[in-house]
């Protein structure tokens, strides 16, 4: 939800990972998500794409930005909690990522 504010609505169509936290499993082309996640996307109303596994193809664009986030943000810096966090990503997202085009 932070992401949709920050961005000002919500996306046709998002592009995940098959992270645990979103999709149960993979059958072929049926993708089984998460009782959370499908109730999730159902309010919100956007569709959904979801990655291969281990096909870089599918999800060089995810996992690129992932590693963006890794190396110039969290590499070198420490935090107290996890509330500290989004504070000081916000700053930083507005100082150097968001300025880039990807």
């Amino acid at each position: 939800m932070n992401c949709f504010e920050y961005i000002g609505g919500i996306p046709h169509e998002i592009v995940i990972d098959q992270d645990r936290a979103l999709v149960v499993s993979e059958n072929q082309d049926d993708i089984i998500l998460t009782k959370q996640f499908k109730d999730f996307k159902k309010e919100m109303g956007f569709s959904l794409y979801v990655c291969r596994k281990a096909d870089p193809e599918s999800k060089g664009k995810v996992e690129n930005l992932v590693k963006f986030v890794k190396t110039s943000f969290f590499s070198g810096r420490q935090f107290n909690s996890f509330e500290e966090i989004s504070p000081r990503l916000d700053s930083w997202l507005e100082r150097r990522a968001n300025g880039k085009i990807c």
